[in-house]
């Protein structure tokens, strides 16, 4: 878990370079009608928005950077997506990886288990050799299967499959071996994936079209995806995206190690309009070299190097 900077020793960081009373700007309730005094200062309402404001610049930052060591703290993933086309939410990051889920939900009861020959007979299943599943039951699942496990199916036809243990032993027709059919309704759950990236939305929307055709000739084409602009096309019948995203809030997001950052950023700030322009060109400098340190995976930057007239 990253520490995130404390918005106090930020506060204190900007105060002590510009000197500023910490007296605010308005008498009135909202703190927004100047009332005359300090006027040469900045309201600590003010400080408090340019703080958030340069911390806002450095997180997106963050969640638009690879490499960054701290990435993660700002990842997010999407609702699931219908096919075969859908709007990706809207984000100031970047796009990680896409999520497939091959498969939709179905159930099967005792009666469906053929426990001697170990398959399940589902009409019209659509699964194919190696999709992930997991099982709910409203009762008892047939025995040598469990609740939260993933498993993998071996398609032996359109209405009939086994479970596998693994991927492997999908491929390799291992199937697990079920000693008594259960009771109750069991659900089969298709899981989300790492999906693999097409050519061009068309091979996608063709997939999805005539997904039994791709099934039988190129394994795991329901699990394509491409994005073109703001669009995710997907031949799976739902997918998630994991991707990075920064949304304002009142207390500061970026990581501790990046305190000098913002400070520089926010000082550079509230200098920019009336106060003294050598020493906002100053610290807007360490300021951008400090961005171009985070843009190149910095974990930690130095200190901030205070202005001399």
């Amino acid at each position: 878990m990253v520490t995130t900077v404390n918005f106090d020793n930020l506060k204190k960081g900007v105060v002590s370079i510009l000197q500023s009373s910490l007296t605010a700007y308005g008498s009135s309730t909202t703190g927004n009608a100047p009332d005359g005094s300090n006027q040469q200062y900045a309201s600590s309402e003010e400080i408090n928005n340019r703080i958030l404001q340069v911390d806002g610049e450095v997180a997106t930052l963050i969640a638009q950077t690879m490499q960054s060591p701290f990435q993660s703290t700002f990842i997010q993933t999407s609702s699931a997506l219908p096919a075969p086309k859908s709007a990706l939410p809207a984000r100031v990051g970047a796009i990680l990886s896409v999520l497939t889920q091959a498969g939709s939900t179905m159930t099967f009861t005792a009666g469906d288990v053929s426990v001697p020959s170990n398959y399940i007979t589902i009409s019209n299943h659509g699964l194919v050799t190696g999709q992930m599943v997991q099982l709910t039951t409203s009762n008892t699942l047939p025995t040598g299967l469990s609740l939260a496990t993933d498993y993998y199916v071996i398609r032996i036809s359109s209405s009939t499959f086994r479970f596998a243990t693994s991927a492997w032993n999908a491929f390799q027709g291992t199937a697990v071996t079920m000693s008594g059919a259960g009771t109750g309704t069991n659900t089969v759950t298709s899981q989300y994936v790492e999906g693999t990236e097409a050519d061009s939305k068309d091979t996608v929307v063709q997939a999805y079209t005539m997904a039994s055709l791709f099934a039988q000739s190129q394994n795991g084409a329901c699990n394509f995806w491409f994005i073109e602009g703001d669009e995710i096309y997907t031949s799976s019948p739902n997918c998630k995206v994991v991707y990075t995203d920064y949304t304002l809030t009142s207390s500061p997001q970026a990581p501790q190690t990046y305190l000098h950052a913002v400070v520089a950023g926010a000082i550079a700030e509230l200098l920019k309009d009336g106060g003294d322009g050598q020493m906002a060109g100053y610290y807007q400098g360490q300021y951008q070299s400090y961005l171009q340190e985070i843009a190149s995976g910095a974990k930690v930057l130095p200190e901030i190097s205070q202005y001399k007239r």
